[in-house]
């Protein structure tokens, strides 16, 4: 039976570690002259953390999309058809404040490519009372910002974009 010390174990694990990551990277350490002990690396930041330039943003971000892959504003309104836009907003269904009408219903709007997202925000609250700063909304994923408009985002006719609450509120003293 073999005994280490605490401190034998975790430079054994540290080592292991260091190791695991440098196998992930492929990058290998020469073998150890005979009759030594293998040195160990120095201390290498966790994978998740490491930000390598040469391979771009990790493949979660690219699968996640966003702002980059959109087509550029000038460019998108010249493949749509007509000047206006509708869009379908999603509603939640929350009947905590009745005065909002949060029924789980689904919001038709129309406006131009041009218009502000806050436009957007606007006809909603006219028609449940939701305030414009308790919204969020979501497209493909993506949070929009109310100072863009809606060619920026490349929505097309009949694109459903969903509504959600902000939340509020921190830390409780």
């Amino acid at each position: 039976m073999l005994l280490l010390s605490f401190e034998d174990c975790i430079q054994a694990q540290a080592a292991a570690a260091a190791a695991s990551t440098l196998s992930q990277q492929n990058v290998s350490l020469p073998p150890a002259p005979p009759g030594t002990t293998q040195p160990m690396p120095a201390p290498v930041q966790s994978t998740s953390t490491i930000i390598n330039e040469d391979l771009g943003p990790s493949a979660a971000k690219r699968a996640r999309g966003g702002e980059a892959d959109l087509l550029p504003e000038e460019v998108f309104l010249k493949t749509c058809s007509s000047s206006n836009v509708t869009v379908n907003v999603a509603v939640p269904q929350d009947y905590s404040k009745p005065e909002w009408n949060l029924n789980g219903q689904t919001l038709s709007i129309k406006l131009p490519y041009k218009d502000y997202v806050s436009v957007i925000k606007e006809k909603v609250f006219e028609q449940l009372t939701l305030p414009a700063g308790k919204q969020k909304l979501v497209y493909e994923g993506m949070f929009i910002k109310d100072s863009n408009t809606v060619a920026f985002y490349n929505m097309r006719n009949n694109c459903l974009i969903s509504l959600q609450l902000k939340e509020r509120g921190g830390r409780k003293k």
